[in-house]
């Protein structure tokens, strides 16, 4: 993977971090951040090429929709329940978790598709923007509002 570095942000338990830090200890290219947050957070996700996420079981995928709203591409298993909706936009990779390997080096190995569809990951990602989610929000309401009036 040339000169990639891996970063692995996030917590977890502490025996299998543990494990996955032994793992990596000869390696100066694997950073493990731990929990980020503020400043910390955005700046990894601003100096992100690529964010995976390869799930076992992922209900929505929250940092999904953060680093795509930066213009960054995803690569995620089928597990991860946006994974059919980002697959259809073009805005990232679908691999099966043996494939991580394959996928990972795919992604890696053309920087002018990553730019391609992280174009396709920041324009979906507006979808789920606070400020639509809000305006969603206030159509329902109004909705079910005028639909119990009716009733009345």
């Amino acid at each position: 993977f040339g000169s990639w570095r891996l970063v692995i942000a996030g917590d977890g338990p502490r025996e299998y971090v543990a494990t996955l830090k032994k793992k990596a200890a000869n390696s100066h290219r694997i950073i493990f951040t731990g929990w980020v947050e503020g400043e910390a957070k955005e700046s990894l996700l601003r100096n992100a090429s690529l964010l995976a996420l390869p799930s076992r079981q992922e209900n929505f995928g929250f940092c999904v929709l953060e680093a795509m709203a930066r213009g960054v591409p995803v690569l995620l298993t089928p597990q991860v329940n946006l994974a059919r909706e980002i697959d259809a936009a073009n805005a990232g990779w679908i691999v099966e978790r043996d494939q991580l390997t394959h996928g990972l080096a795919a992604a890696l190995a053309d920087e002018r598709l990553r730019a391609s569809r992280g174009k396709a990951a920041q324009v979906f990602a507006q979808r789920y923007s606070w400020q639509k989610t809000a305006a969603d929000l206030i159509d329902l309401y109004e909705e079910v509002r005028c639909s119990t009036r009716s009733r009345h």
